[in-house]
């Protein structure tokens, strides 16, 4: 990926989604281009909480300012907005919300505890391009759905090897994580179930969408779509794969979905561990 150099005043925390860069004082730092970072400072102008920077080539001209700012707190903010939004469904029976991990669990918990309907997990996986692992190719669902974007393979000039490659590493990480949050258990029954499915956000759609098509082919009952914040142009992609669809936001201005969160840390196994753990506890009580 190319870099280039810019000057930026002294700042208290310069991040770029969930990965916090090094604090800095004045002077050159590195930026990574068609990245969103983001800070804080007193100095804006009334009514803004901050601006986004826009890097589209290495040229120093197309830096470009708009303003901007977090729309959550962070994932269990947006669960329980969620929440709100799916009241209809409160103790619905033949229910459940199937959670993308690791931060889809967090917000799912939210939406579990206030909808009293039990949380399970799908792990799904993005299948990351060569050399840019954050460009989707395509994604593989713990049922055995693959999803592979042909534009992106052309794109990237993916080999067949190197395809291959990718989608054992991510088969590994589906049984590691499979094994980690249930056990080894299959996905429960899920033919006569009302599914809401659950990420903390949709850049891409690479993943959530794989996972949509996965849960149509078992065959669910009805297939609901619940995410914070998505591109504008998600929406209806979403309409036409779910047969409802929650989206609390799509901003116009969308670069990445940690843009959206003043807290997008990356969450850990024990978190989702606990989640879980809840939801089942509650299950098993009632």
């Amino acid at each position: 990926m190319d870099f280039l150099d810019f000057m930026v005043k002294p700042v208290e925390s310069f991040r770029s989604g969930a990965r916090e860069s090094r604090r800095r004082e004045a002077g050159a730092c590195k930026v990574a281009t068609r990245h969103v970072y983001h800070w804080a400072s007193s100095a804006w102008p009334s009514g803004c909480s901050g601006y986004t920077v826009t890097l589209l080539h290495t040229d120093s001209s197309d830096l470009t300012l708009v303003p901007g700012g977090p729309l959550f707190k962070d994932r269990r903010d947006a669960g329980r907005r969620l929440c709100q939004a799916l009241l209809p469904y409160k103790a619905a029976p033949n229910t459940c919300i199937l959670a993308l991990p690791r931060g889809g669990v967090v917000a799912g918990d939210e939406i579990s505890r206030g909808l009293q309907i039990p949380l399970e997990v799908l792990v799904t996986r993005k299948l990351g391009a060569p050399g840019n692992p954050e460009l989707a190719m395509g994604a593989l669902v713990e049922t055995g759905y693959r999803y592979i974007n042909p534009f992106i393979l052309s794109q990237a000039t993916v080999s067949e090897e190197r395809l291959a490659e990718e989608v054992r590493r991510q088969q590994e990480e589906i049984h590691r994580q499979v094994q980690r949050y249930r056990q080894g258990r299959p996905l429960p029954t899920l033919s006569s179930q009302r599914v809401i499915l659950v990420d903390d956000g949709l850049a891409t759609g690479a993943t959530f969408f794989a996972s949509l098509a996965a849960l149509r082919a078992l065959g669910v009952a009805s297939l609901i779509a619940a995410v914070p914040v998505a591109p504008p142009y998600a929406k209806a992609d979403l309409a036409s794969r779910a047969d409802s669809v929650i989206v609390l936001e799509t901003p116009e201005q969308f670069f990445a979905i940690g843009q959206f969160y003043e807290d997008f840390a990356q969450v850990e196994d024990e978190e989702v561990l606990s989640c879980l753990s809840r939801s089942r506890a509650t299950s098993s009580e009632t």
